[in-house]
């Protein structure tokens, strides 16, 4: 009898010891596993970060340009009606100049 209770006492540490074991590899492989995944993801994060980072910056570029492009439109309509009004301005006073010219000759 008390070889089978020996044996049934090695079979049981075994079996624990076994399941203790069994435990740490599969804790340790999971462990892994997950610091694989976090470090992929991380990786893809910082990916898609950069990729919008980019498309803003290129976004904003192209709103600048077109920003100074109507800015630029605007300063020539500017400058053609600043030139027109000062064409008028300049016909207005020689008008007035012929027209003080003719005022003092005599009838």
């Amino acid at each position: 009898m008390d070889g089978l209770l020996f044996n049934l006492v090695v079979c049981i540490s075994g079996f624990i010891i076994g399941g203790v074991i069994t435990g740490q590899i599969i804790g340790k492989s999971v462990e892994r596993q997950r610091d694989f995944i976090l470090k992929e993801t991380k990786q893809e994060a910082e990916t898609i970060r950069k990729e919008r980072l980019s498309q803003t910056e290129s976004e904003m570029a192209q709103s600048r340009q077109e920003f100074e492009r109507y800015i630029r439109q605007k300063n020539e309509e500017l400058s053609a009606k600043e030139l027109s009004l000062n064409q008028k301005i300049q016909e207005l006073l020689r008008l007035r100049q012929d027209t003080g010219d003719m005022r003092s000759m005599p009838c």
